[in-house]
């Protein structure tokens, strides 16, 4: 290792230096050992299982592909040879530390701004291709174009991983300053689970200059993920099948076995999507560094042959391998007799910068002056002393200050479903959940009704896919989602968490192509009375319904009604209609709000008084309990929840027994009142 610490290894709190220098050839051998990967990999970018007659786990890797900078097609034909092209990952990179060269901390609207003016539709793909469509076609912003209501890969897929974690090699020992520029820039194409993983991959990159090995660096990494995140248990997951295997004999021998229990674990309960998603190749990623065991060219082979996005997973390892062991270190562990630095990068067509030629000290410099910005906003002007090559930058004690993680973020799932699901759970009684669809499977995601009542509101961070009703037909059809419960229950409000979408053709804009679908066009409330299914009174939505917004969260409130049994039905959208739903959820009026206006107060024991012993009058007659008759029920509940005058903020609330007796006095009052009026009504 190139690196000088100073006392690190002695004590953990001692401050931690690195020359000039040496952070520019660890730099040079982070985007060496990029290269050197996504070329290693690109002839089988995407296969799974075989290519070209071999197992994908035994595929020869070219290397002498590599001493000539050749990139080969999946058809194995020489496509470009003499100089590295870039790709989504590196021109996304190079691109940012030319912004972070000259501009410390970019705001949210220049970050907004770059993407309009510098990033190109050509040759970007899935979350990136709808990001820049987002902000550069229809108006949205760098916050918004990477949000799951917008983007509709954002939660999944692998831009944001390969776009920012050489973000980290600009943050060098600052882990947490690292994982930060990592959320900013990734949160344009990527949130949630997806997010974690360009930070956990940033984070080890800050670590890697200072990391005993790459267990050290895989472990730091992991501090920066939440642990409530699927990303968390796909990487842990992927260390403990490397440890048992090393427990098993003492040998790591066991590769192919931790491979497929990765594959198998990110695709329980029909969760995986693609070949490019986050998950899978995150668990590969850190499989191939455990395995590796910090050798550039087995690391490679380990990443390449795992397969999926078998030329991102490589570039992501051997880069992190070059920030730890520095240029030489990589060239020599893949024993080539030219190293990458006799050829240019050249960035391909994704950004302003395509048709320039840079050679390999170049970039290292451009990434070190990035750096030193960092350094200097972490630090102070005296983290940085000496000229020219023999400048020292001084990093601070190990774990504090920008080298400190978190805390981090974290979503547990919840202890069950709200409102009255919940609440008649609770209390012993049942609830049942049906649908319009007909297939029902509890092992997937897709098809298990019951995650429809299981409190789950938010899948970002779990992974979790929602229930559709999808079927692959192009008829049109009405889809509804009903819950039905034990016993009468008084409705007022439905919450509908609405899933995603399917997309028709991943990279296309479903502004333009209508997507499979996943949504409703029209929507209503019914409640089940009498055996006839009747639509609620006065129903409101808190957001309009909109195809090209996803996990849309609408409240529909309406008059307060009784009922055992309460859907909602409508017009299923997209070119194979059918809807999709995270969770469904119904919520009973305020207890003893009669009027529905937020309030318990004299306006509803108006209408109690006036309905005294009145039969089938409901809830807006102030039939309370449900049971048919306006009587001490109903008075009791209204009592034992009586709020006094809105409009007096410091009015007091009397004690419900005071209460009830004021009531029943007021109501003995209007029976007599109604009594004199009869009486009088008969004199005349």
């Amino acid at each position: 290792m190139l690196l000088v610490v100073c006392g690190f290894c002695m004590h953990a709190s001692a401050q931690r230096t690195i020359s000039a220098d040496e952070y520019a050839d660890l730099l040079k051998g982070m985007w060496a050992g990029q290269l050197l990967g996504n070329y290693a990999g690109r002839p089988v970018e995407g296969a799974t299982t075989t290519y070209d007659g071999y197992n994908i786990t035994e595929y020869p890797i070219k290397w002498d592909d590599l001493a000539t900078a050749t990139w080969r097609l999946t058809n194995g034909e020489v496509y470009k040879s003499g100089f590295w092209n870039g790709d989504d990952d590196t021109c996304f990179e190079f691109l940012y530390a030319n912004l972070l060269k000259t501009n410390l901390a970019p705001s949210n609207a220049e970050l907004t701004a770059l993407w309009d003016t510098d990033v190109k539709l050509s040759e970007i793909y899935v979350a990136n291709r709808q990001a820049k469509l987002l902000i550069s076609t229809y108006g949205k912003d760098a916050g918004d174009s990477g949000s799951a209501r917008y983007n509709m890969h954002s939660q999944w897929s692998i831009d944001s991983q390969i776009t920012t974690e050489s973000l980290g090699s600009l943050a060098p020992g600052m882990r947490g300053q690292a994982a930060d520029l990592a959320g900013q820039f990734g949160s344009i194409t990527n949130n949630g689970l997806a997010l974690h993983t360009g930070q956990f991959y940033a984070t080890m990159y800050a670590h890697a200059p200072f990391a005993q090995d790459v267990r050290d660096l895989v472990d730091t990494g992991l501090q920066a993920v939440p642990t409530t995140s699927r990303t968390h248990t796909i990487i842990q997951s992927a260390i403990d099948a490397y440890q048992a295997d090393l427990d098993d004999n003492g040998s790591a021998d066991g590769w192919l076995d931790a491979r497929n229990a990765i594959v198998d674990l990110v695709s329980q309960r029909g969760r995986y999507r693609s070949w490019v998603e986050s998950g899978i190749n995150t668990g590969l990623t850190v499989l191939s560094l455990l395995y590796g065991q910090g050798n550039a060219r087995d690391t490679i082979e380990y990443a390449v042959r795992g397969g999926y996005d078998s030329d991102c997973n490589p570039a992501t390892a051997a880069g992190l391998l070059g920030m730890m062991k520095g240029y030489d270190a990589v060239v020599t562990d893949l024993g080539l007799e030219t190293g990458p630095d006799a050829f240019e990068y050249r960035p391909n067509s994704s950004t302003s910068l395509s048709g320039n030629s840079y050679t390999l000290d170049q970039i290292s410099q451009t990434l070190r002056q990035a750096g030193e910005q960092q350094i200097l906003s972490a630090y102070g002007a005296g983290a940085i002393v000496g000229e020219g090559a023999d400048r020292t930058y001084f990093l601070g004690q190990a774990g504090t200050g920008p080298d400190q993680i978190g805390p981090l973020v974290e979503k547990p799932p919840p202890a069950g479903p709200a409102g009255l699901v919940g609440g008649v759970l609770e209390s012993g009684g049942t609830v049942q959940v049906q649908t319009s669809a007909t297939n029902n499977n509890p092992n997937l995601d897709r098809q298990d009704h019951l995650t429809l009542i299981d409190g789950a509101t938010d899948v970002t961070y779990s992974g979790a896919m929602p229930y559709d009703t999808y079927t692959g037909s192009t008829s049109p059809r009405q889809d509804w989602y009903q819950l039905s419960f034990s016993q009468p229950v008084p409705f007022a409000k439905v919450v509908f968490h609405e899933g995603d979408i399917r997309w028709n053709g991943i990279n296309n804009d479903p502004h333009v192509v209508e997507p499979l679908g996943g949504y409703f066009t029209d929507l209503t409330v019914q409640v089940l009375r009498e055996g006839i299914w009747e639509d609620v009174d006065n129903l409101n939505f808190s957001e309009e319904l909109d195809p090209l917004i996803f996990f849309q969260q609408i409240e529909m409130t309406f008059n307060p009604v009784w009922g055992s049994d309460i859907r909602i039905i409508g017009l299923a959208g997209g070119s194979r209609p059918y809807t999709s739903c995270v969770e469904l959820e119904a919520f009973a009026p305020l207890a003893g709000d009669i009027n529905n206006d937020g309030f318990i107060d004299v306006g509803d024991l108006g209408i109690l008084a006036a309905n005294w012993e009145a039969s089938s009058v409901g809830w807006l007659g102030g039939d309370l309990d449900g049971d048919g008759v306006v009587d001490i029920g109903d008075l009791g509940i209204l009592a034992g929840n009586w709020q006094g005058y809105p409009s007096s903020g410091q009015s007091q609330v009397p004690e419900p027994s005071t209460m009830i007796i004021f009531i029943l006095g007021g109501i003995g009052l209007l029976a007599r009142r109604r009594e004199k009026v009869r009486i009088h009504s008969r004199a005349i």
